[in-house]
């Protein structure tokens, strides 16, 4: 298995880190994954260490924001910057693997990206796998936390609204611990202005 990583200019002229791990053999389909919310692209080691074997490329990207990518910690102006990014990072992609059949991974806020971005561009792949995606506001999170994620978004779109419970990340207490020791994850609150634009997609979606 060979590993590359790599840095390109995304959205708002930030820096983007991306990464990939490819077989010794040549590839048999792309894999690209979309990560979930405050975590990065390194965190899905199983899923390399599963499919590369298999003769699958495996891409991954830091969201801006995220993980060692740039950018104002789990904050967008709008949600296009994550699609618009993404969108830079896949046509890349299918110049290091051209003509090979692309199956797309997302996990968490990674799915509501995901399910964005193939509302206009399903054509472009051959299957989408969903991991807990983010399609509805869940049903912890109140009418008030709400209108008061779209009132802070235009008033201090910076502040820090929902906080993400390490607990529920997964049913696996190891799992936990590794998140939680991450220093890539990022532990603080999502701002309001990223709560104000999920909302948004989760809208159209």
């Amino acid at each position: 298995m060979n590993h590359i990583e790599g840095k390109f200019i995304g959205v708002r002229k930030t820096e983007i880190f991306y990464q990939a791990w490819l077989p010794e053999s040549e590839p048999k389909a792309v894999l690209p994954i979309i990560h979930g919310l405050g975590e990065h692209s390194g965190r899905y080691l199983n899923v390399v260490n599963h499919f590369v074997p298999l003769g699958y490329v495996v891409y991954g990207l830091d969201h801006i924001g995220h993980g060692k990518s740039g950018g104002p910690r789990e904050f967008v102006q709008r949600f296009e910057d994550f699609s618009d990014t993404f969108t830079q990072y896949l046509a890349m992609v299918k110049q290091w693997q051209p003509g090979k059949p692309i199956f797309l991974l997302s996990h968490s806020i990674g799915g509501l990206i995901a399910a964005y971005y193939l509302l206009d561009h399903q054509a472009e792949f051959q299957g989408a796998i969903f991991s807990a995606p983010v399609v509805k506001v869940a049903s912890h999170v109140s009418q008030m936390t709400v209108f008061m994620a779209r009132t802070l978004s235009l008033l201090a779109p910076s502040a820090g609204v929902l906080p993400v419970d390490p607990s529920t990340i997964s049913r696996d207490p190891d799992v936990v611990k590794a998140y939680i020791a991450d220093p890539l994850v990022f532990h603080g609150k999502t701002t309001a202005r990223l709560a104000a634009e999920m909302l948004r997609a989760l809208l159209r979606v």
